[in-house]
Order: C-alpha cells, then sequence, then structure tokens
C-alpha cells in the first residue's frame, strides 16, 4: 500500500505527528 508507505514518510517528516495513526495502518 503507497499511501501507508507515503504517510508514514509524512509523518516522520513532519515530526511524528500521528505515529499511532500510522502504526495502526501499518499493522492492519
Amino acid at each position: 500500500m503507497l499511501t501507508v508507505f507515503i504517510g508514514a514518510t509524512l509523518g516522520m517528516l513532519i515530526g511524528n505527528r500521528l505515529p499511532e495513526r500510522i502504526q495502526q495502518s501499518v499493522i492492519t
């Protein structure tokens, strides 16, 4: 899923604003 990868990268760039959400997406 590219969307998850892009989301994780964006979150890291922003400063891990929503790491929980990204982690949940990866786990799902």
